[in-house]
């Protein structure tokens, strides 16, 4: 069976890389133009997003992926940066979509300075991978391959934030082979897993 995957804050479209590959249907959302995203929209109009997505077909994904910007929560778990107040907009956004679509499945990935900011609405984080931690509603999946952890080192070029940005393949493959091996089961919400989620003030 084939999923719906919605990658959301796509850009170069690491993190459905593998969905992509394996013949699912990836509709991918991006504000940058450069990213030729599916639907190029910011997230924060979830309004106008979600007319989008609903009118046409009545859209519901089995898969939502996330990647926010993790620059601010970066900053704040450096000791030289001092009162840092990350953005929380576009995570609240992400979860409103999560709530209103309902996904089967649905992960938000980020740094480990996002630890204090998103557990206290999403709870813990249920995936570690080097720098990389996984929130959300998954089953558990194995990924050791060296490339998972840290980010990859360069040095300066016009596209070096959008290249180290990139959720690296080995957790796409993994995720999406766990995710297809899982049991057919209801949407979540009439299961009760999104309800744990508390939306941000």
């Amino acid at each position: 069976m084939k999923l719906k995957v919605l990658d959301l804050f796509s850009g170069l479209g690491g993190f459905s890389q593998a969905f992509r590959q394996r013949g699912h249907h990836v509709t991918t959302v991006d504000i940058e133009e450069k990213f030729r995203p599916d639907i190029c929209r910011d997230i924060l109009d979830t309004d106008e997003l979600l007319e989008k997505l609903t009118v046409e077909g009545g859209y519901r994904p089995d898969v939502i992926l996330a990647s926010p910007p993790c620059e601010e929560f970066s900053k704040a778990r450096m000791p030289w940066y001092k009162n840092i107040h990350p953005d929380m907009s576009l995570f609240s956004a992400t979860l409103a979509i999560v709530v209103k679509l309902d996904p089967r499945f649905w992960v938000i990935e980020n740094v480990q300075g996002a630890i204090p900011f998103f557990s206290q609405y999403v709870g813990k984080y249920k995936k570690h991978c080097g720098s990389r931690y996984l929130w959300g509603e998954f089953p558990k999946f194995c990924c050791t391959h060296k490339k998972c952890y840290g980010k990859e080192k360069m040095g300066p070029r016009p596209d070096r934030k959008e290249l180290r940005a990139i959720v690296p393949y080995e957790i796409s493959i993994n995720l999406c082979l766990a995710i297809e091996k899982s049991p057919r089961i209801e949407p979540a919400m009439e299961s009760g897993d999104v309800r744990r989620i508390k939306m941000p003030g």
